[in-house]
């Protein structure tokens, strides 16, 4: 018998229900939320390991070589193509919580295996492979599983090319969350001094336990015991363990905006220095009994010579010369604060520029940078703009420029822009000394310098380097590479670039002023001839493969100045 009209309006909708892709509206929408919360959670394990590695490998070189945009896609692919949404890879979720609460007890073990075996570059490749794109690659498998159970069960058994569209979608949504993440995480470690990328870990363990609880989380509790007692990126008793065998103690660190910022002392050689990820922003020799009594010190000395070498801006022969009770210097980047201390030592009206509060404490507290000087804690770009752009702009006799962070020099503050507003803060008698650290083989050192050049006249500068050129050591390096520290010396005025000798009251009582202050004519390096042309703004990103390429050199530099341990522990 035909059905009757009212039976086929209760039919229809049940048959129309069942044609749908989706039966089950409710479930369906849970398991899209789950597959986001999923794809979220894997996108800042991204930030975090990276985080994790700057201190041993250096920003630029972690960025570099750990995760770019072809490894996330190849690993999403692996997951998505390995799952078929039937469930059998169900039991996977599960170990996402784990495997993240495992993470800073196996990067603590790997990070020094790697760096040693494998160096800067091929080292962050092998740890993300077995870490974070182990978590992508996870994270791809168990969202078609979720998605499965949210009623999509029969089209993924027969996804084919659909396969590919999911891939760029998910890949694309984890880039974008990725990078809004890492901004966010470098933020968050910097307000809150007590956090570490460890804790970060951590967090993201917990998230993923509530997001998606099982009970083999349990098996993470040897973790969070190595991480709570022997884990040195963690506990300060653990990190002074592991330093404790090299004769190295630390005495305080710090996440900041700049990076991983610590004070260290060496008991062998009985020096302290500061460092930044992994490059040191300076340190001094101590001033021991010893010291005092053997050797006839007086103060703590420097450990480079060319922060003394920096000081020599007084020491310029001007007409009129300048009085240090009237006179007023500007010094764009803190380090430990050699210069300024001296400057300030001699009488001089002194304001410090510097990007990074934590730099500024460790200076005051670790190496005694006095308090009767102006700080200006923010951005040394836009701070310069501003005070160009002020009604009235107060002028500076001597300006010191000297920036270093994570193995490279900010480009935004070597740009003809930056360097212009510099010289219109200048008294038109006044003299600026820029420290530049680079190779002068690569083609953005010289840049570097044409830029200088052009905007003071290289007839109105002069080049220094710290010390003599040593032949390089390093095997696998060019013959001709030249990484040096140099001093540029250029007045605002026409002028010969000639100094006065020191008298007694300049050296401070320091003994190695006696000897590097003064720059010496033998130590002096032309202007490069070269049509390399000058760095404009907006042409930082052109230099980024060069500026990897100088901080992979810097690196194997620093692994030769300070023992791996203590890069490795931090």
């Amino acid at each position: 018998m035909p059905p009757t009209d009212a039976q086929e309006q209760r039919e229809s909708p049940q048959d129309a229900s069942a044609a749908l892709p989706f039966p089950d509206h409710k479930k369906f929408f849970k398991a899209t939320a789950q597959s986001l919360i999923y794809l979220c959670l894997a996108a800042a394990a991204s930030p975090i390991f990276r985080l994790t590695l700057t201190p041993a490998f250096g920003a630029l070189p972690t960025t570099n070589n750990s995760q770019d945009n072809f490894m996330v896609a190849i690993s999403f692919a692996l997951g998505i193509f390995s799952s078929k949404g039937n469930g059998m890879f169900g039991d996977l979720i599960s170990l996402l919580p784990l495997a993240t609460a495992w993470m800073p007890a196996i990067l603590s073990k790997l990070l020094p295996w790697t760096a040693s075996a494998m160096g800067p570059e091929d080292g962050p490749r092998v740890i993300s492979m077995v870490t974070v794109h182990f978590v992508v690659c996870l994270t791809a498998t168990a969202i078609p599983e979720v998605m499965a159970r949210g009623g999509i069960k029969t089209s993924m058994e027969k996804w084919a090319a659909p396969k590919m569209m999911f891939l760029a979608i998910l890949t694309f949504m984890y880039l974008s969350v990725e990078k809004s993440m890492s901004d966010g995480f470098t933020k968050l470690l910097a307000n809150f001094g007590f956090l570490t990328p460890v804790h970060l870990w951590l967090l993201l363990a917990v998230a993923y336990s509530i997001a998606f609880p099982s009970r083999i989380v349990l098996l993470a509790i040897p973790a969070v015991l190595h991480t709570q007692f022997s884990n040195p990126h963690f506990t300060h008793s653990a990190v002074d363990a592991s330093l404790r065998p090299h004769n190295w103690t630390m005495l305080e660190r710090q996440w900041s905006n700049t990076g991983y910022i610590s004070v260290l002392d060496s008991f062998d050689n009985q020096y302290r220095v500061m460092r930044c990820d992994h490059s040191l922003l300076g340190g001094e020799w101590l001033l021991t009994s010893d010291r005092q009594q053997t050797e006839g010190w007086q103060v703590s000395e420097p450990i480079y010579a060319v922060f003394q070498m920096l000081e020599a801006v007084r020491l310029m022969e001007l007409e009129p010369q300048i009085p240090d009770a009237e006179a007023h210097a500007l010094v764009i980047g803190l380090g430990i604060g050699t210069a300024p201390k001296a400057l300030v030592a001699h009488g001089i009206d002194t304001t410090v520029v510097e990007l990074d509060p934590v730099v500024h404490k460790f200076a005051t507290k670790y190496f005694a940078l006095p308090a009767n000087h102006t700080a200006v804690l923010q951005d040394a770009v836009s701070w310069v703009q501003n005070e160009v752009s002020a009604p009235e702009v107060k002028k500076y006799d001597y300006i010191i420029h000297d920036v270093f962070t994570g193995g490279t020099e900010p480009l935004a503050l070597f740009n003809a822009q930056f360097l212009s507003n510099l010289r219109s803060l200048l008294t038109p008698n006044g003299i600026i000394a820029i420290n530049y650290a680079g190779d002068l083989a690569l083609p953005l050192t010289t840049t570097v310098l044409n830029t200088i050049a052009h905007v003071f006249s290289a007839s109105q500068c002069k080049i220094y380097r710290d010390s003599p050129r040593e032949k390089d050591a390093l095997p696998d390096s060019a013959s001709d590479s030249d990484f040096l520290n140099m001093v540029l010396f250029c007045r605002n005025a026409p002028g010969p670039i000639t100094f006065r000798k020191p008298r007694e009251a300049d050296y401070l009582g320091s003994k190695s002023r006696r000897y590097y202050m003064l720059p010496k004519p033998e130590h002096e390096i032309p202007f490069p001839e070269s049509d390399a042309g000058i760095l404009n703004l907006g042409d930082e990103g052109k230099f980024a493969k060069e500026q990897g390429k100088s901080a992979v050199r810097h690196w194997r530099i620093m692994r030769k100045v300070v023992p791996a341990a203590v890069w490795d522990s931090w």
